[in-house]
């Protein structure tokens, strides 16, 4: 059992993906009131048509059986190269709105002309995309020049594997092995609400359980139902 630091090297939180899927584009519908990544929307409809063509080819193949050429299918089949085209057009205009920072208008422009509706009021009454940090920073260092921007930990088991050979020398421990963490978790929530998920400090409980490569099946089996009774 350990508990880590709570300030850790934003290099942690950037490997770990923490800072770039913590930022999130977010855009809200007024008529639900609720709040959507919308670079998701966008991934979503782009699924529509993958699904849309896999359809066709499906129904094709059904229709002509053994004697079906998909390749041929798809490259002149009216449909499928019509389905084809948009995707693809908004696949390459959503790659580039994000790495252009990304382009809050474009992705917001990009809902619109889609037509993409909200899937609980099914309206397409959107806000502005906003950028939004779910994370807390702040600066670590006497000097305002030579200050570093940290954060204070969205979660407790970067601080495991940051500290796995820490525990690993000094316990002498040998695989299988488990760590386990308890500790405060800060999340800069945008909306507040009661119990865990609106709470922007909580405590929060993780578990690691190493194991040697290939022996990950055999271990989940074994340990499953120890945990369900622990639980």
């Amino acid at each position: 059992g350990i508990d880590s630091a709570i300030f850790m090297h934003p290099t942690i939180w950037k490997a770990s993906g923490h800072v770039d899927a913590f930022n999130d584009p977010l855009i809200d519908n007024r008529d639900s009131k609720k709040r959507y990544r919308a670079d998701v929307l966008i991934e979503d409809q782009i699924a529509k048509y993958d699904e849309k063509i896999n359809k066709e080819v499906a129904k094709a193949a059904k229709k002509f059986g053994d004697a079906f050429d998909e390749a041929q299918f798809r490259s002149t089949n009216p449909r499928v190269i019509e389905h084809q085209q948009k995707r693809d057009a908004l696949h390459e205009r959503y790659t580039r709105a994000m790495n252009a920072g990304p382009d809050l208008n474009e992705l917001r422009q990009i809902i619109l002309d889609e037509e993409i509706v909200c899937p609980i009021s099914g309206t397409k009454n959107w806000t502005e995309v906003r950028q939004f940090n779910l994370m807390f920073s702040t600066e670590m260092g006497s000097t305002a020049d030579g200050a570093m921007k940290v954060y204070l930990r969205p979660e407790t088991a970067q601080g495991i594997f940051v500290n796995y050979l820490n525990v690993q020398k000094t316990g002498r421990m040998k695989i299988p092995f488990g760590i386990a963490q308890i500790g405060k978790a800060f999340r800069n929530e945008i909306v507040a609400r009661q119990f865990i998920f609106g709470m922007r400090d909580f405590e929060q409980i993780e578990i690691q359980f190493f194991v040697r490569p290939g022996e990950e099946l055999t271990w989940f089996h074994k340990r499953k139902p120890l945990r369900m009774r622990w639980h």
